[in-house]
């Protein structure tokens, strides 16, 4: 048993090109490099997102009165998808955000509302609800900030095309 665990830590030493004596160190310097290697990772994937959501800036259209941008976009993850909704959100200075995107083979949509429209009476919270009936899901979050998530990835083109219809309902309540 503790030479077959002996073989085991030198077989490791080997495949790691260093010294049973150094295979902590070097396991913890390995491990320090991928994290940072995860980290620029994420960095370049959210530069990256922001440079393909750009363009989605021409594509707000107006719902009595207020701007309403949505959009499918390419995200690996929920908060890469968040980060996009606040640059996006940030550059419209006012309105409504709703980006989609199939993660893990599972729609997911974030819905983002300025201070000034949720002062109009449009809630984020309520509008990540009602949007995630139509993917079979479930959706909730503050006025300002909400997600919504389902298992209808086929209906999430559908379902962000009715945000804009959703806004205009607020309004008239």
């Amino acid at each position: 048993m503790i030479w077959d665990r002996f073989n085991s830590y030198n077989r490791i030493a080997s495949i790691m090109k260093t010294s049973m004596d150094d295979l902590e160190q070097k396991a913890s310097s390995l491990m320090r490099d991928l994290d940072g290697a995860h980290k620029d990772k994420q960095t370049l994937e959210n530069k990256l997102s922001i440079e393909s959501a750009r363009p989605l800036l021409n594509n707000v259209i107006d719902r009595s009165g207020i701007p309403v941008l949505t959009a499918e976009t390419e995200a690996s993850s929920v908060d890469m998808l968040r980060s996009t909704g606040d640059w996006l959100r940030n550059k419209l200075g006012s309105g409504v955000v709703a980006l989609g995107s199939i993660i893990n083979n599972n729609p997911s949509i974030i819905i983002m509302v300025t201070p000034d429209i949720v002062e109009k009476g449009i809630d984020a919270s309520v509008i990540a609800k009602q949007s995630a009936l139509n993917i079979k899901g479930g959706g909730g979050g503050q006025a300002e900030s909400a997600q919504a998530g389902g298992r209808e990835a086929g209906k999430l083109g559908e379902t962000l095309s009715m945000i804009p219809d959703i806004v205009s309902e607020a309004l008239k309540r």
